[in-house]
């Protein structure tokens, strides 16, 4: 029987053991775990808040100049008024991009940390787990997005031929051709997309666990992962499904309570909001609601995105003990004696 020192027994892994160890991750390195991407969260709502404090004042302005000249058909809004929107709108799609990279970076960093001491059976702190991050932030950030330049670039190079066509064609009749083309380009990057991507499922933790560099790390994750596409997209569609099903859940609970509160799940339309002070009880109880709803919902998030890369890494793990004899190692790191078999007898001669 093999020898279990941390959440896995010292053994290639089948995919109720990989489950089953990424709860036990969690279970007992919490702190370790959710440290990080919580303090970055907080941080990014931080952000948020900022921006919405800056922008208020001249959005709700311009909200109001337009509402006051809604029937106004000469109307249009001055120059300073649409720049200002513009770069709002821009402003707010980076800081939705940086928020969604800054979260991605610092789960997968300190659930794959994290993921080195569990299996060897020790349990770590989120000191200890961010003095072990740093060093790979940057490395991580340009393996993500050098991956997803990899896997998602066949998208690009679509749109772009789609759009050199349609611009030189010029209404000359191929437009179903155009289309067609299009739609047939289109399949063949999600095709690729999809392969790539679960090929490349180790990368991550090909960074944290060796330190390799963006183009080594992939080059590496290739390799090891070849054979076991299918048991990679499984890994990572089941702990997808686990965390969606505990956010539907959440969300459905928040709906409930939204409604309920609201007074509008059991008596429908019995509230005036014609009558200005309903219409004030209304407005108010909703902003309330959702003020606590938000939160919860982007904590739920929070608490569910470590469970793909947990299970990425360790299918990782397994990957080098069928391949590399990882378990020999992992054994001597936790302190169990490793007794090669004896070598064969020399007949006496």
């Amino acid at each position: 029987m093999a020898p279990k020192p941390g959440v896995i027994p010292l053994r290639p892994l089948d995919i109720g053991e990989i489950l089953n160890a990424v709860f036990a991750t969690i279970r007992y390195n919490f702190l370790a775990v959710y440290g990080l991407p919580l303090i970055t969260g907080v941080g990014c709502t931080v952000l948020f808040a900022v921006f919405g404090a800056i922008e208020w004042t001249p959005l709700h302005n311009f909200y109001l100049d337009a509402k006051a000249n809604v029937d106004n058909y000469d109307w249009t809004p001055s120059g300073s008024e649409i720049a200002n929107v513009v770069v709002a709108v821009v402003v707010l799609a980076l800081l939705i991009l940086v928020t969604y990279l800054a979260t991605l970076i610092s789960g997968t960093l300190s659930s794959i940390a994290t993921l080195r001491h569990a299996v060897v059976g020790r349990r770590v702190g989120f000191r200890q787990i961010l003095s072990e991050c740093t060093p790979y932030i940057w490395r991580l950030t340009g393996t993500t997005l050098l991956t997803q330049l990899l896997c998602g670039g066949p998208f690009l190079l679509s749109f772009g031929v789609v759009l050199a066509l349609a611009l030189v064609a010029n209404g000359s009749g191929a437009a179903a051709l155009i289309a067609l083309l299009g739609f047939l380009l289109a399949a063949a990057s999600f095709v690729w997309y999809l392969y790539s991507y679960i090929r490349l499922v180790p990368v991550n933790a090909t960074v944290v666990l060796e330190g390799k560099r963006p183009v080594e790390a992939i080059r590496r994750a290739w390799r090891l992962n070849e054979g076991s596409w299918g048991r990679a997209l499984g890994v990572t569609l089941l702990a997808a499904l686990i965390g969606g099903v505990i956010q539907y859940g959440v969300n459905q609970i928040l709906s409930l309570f939204y409604l309920g509160a609201l007074g509008l799940s059991a008596t429908p339309g019995t509230i005036n909001t014609t009558d200005p002070a309903n219409a004030k009880h209304v407005l108010l109880t909703e902003l309330v609601i959702i003020a606590a709803m938000v939160p919860v919902s982007l904590l739920t998030s929070l608490l569910t995105l470590p469970l793909t890369p947990l299970a990425q890494g360790l299918h990782y793990i397994d990957r080098r003990i069928r391949r590399e004899s990882l378990d020999i190692q992992l054994a001597e790191e936790a302190g169990i004696p490793f007794h090669a078999p004896p070598p064969p007898a020399t007949p006496a001669g």
